[in-house]
């Protein structure tokens, strides 16, 4: 019985190693689109301050270059925000599946011992 519980332990095991893995996964997706958010926060402000030094304007505001990259990150700040929410729902969902995963695996503990324990009582 002990070495059945053992397998089924091992299975529990891999089990939420599998989840945990998967919730790491999204975690550092997750990451990955808030490190892209700031990156591109840094490089507006960079460039506010660089035509303020310029005294409000220069070549590539008088050119309209700015008017498209501005619209250009506003997109890109949208869609990151969007992929970061589709995330952190997804990490959500994820974290329910570990959760569950574990206590399981931690049912699955204290059967394992449980028995253990049983049998040095026995002997």
């Amino acid at each position: 019985m002990k070495k059945r519980l053992r397998e089924l332990k091992k299975l529990t095991q891999m089990a939420l190693d599998c989840e945990l893995a998967e919730l790491r996964r999204i975690a550092a997706e997750e990451a990955k689109s808030v490190t892209q958010l700031s990156a591109l926060e840094t490089s507006c402000s960079e460039r506010y301050e660089q035509l303020e030094k310029k005294g409000g304007a220069d070549t590539a505001l008088y050119a309209g270059a700015d008017t498209h990259w501005e619209n250009w990150t506003q997109k890109e700040k949208i869609a990151l925000n969007i992929q970061r929410s589709a995330l952190l729902a997804r990490r959500e969902i994820q974290r329910g599946k570990a959760q569950k995963a574990f206590g399981k695996d931690q049912a699955m503990q204290k059967l394992l011992d449980n028995a253990v324990n049983k049998t040095l009582r026995l002997s």
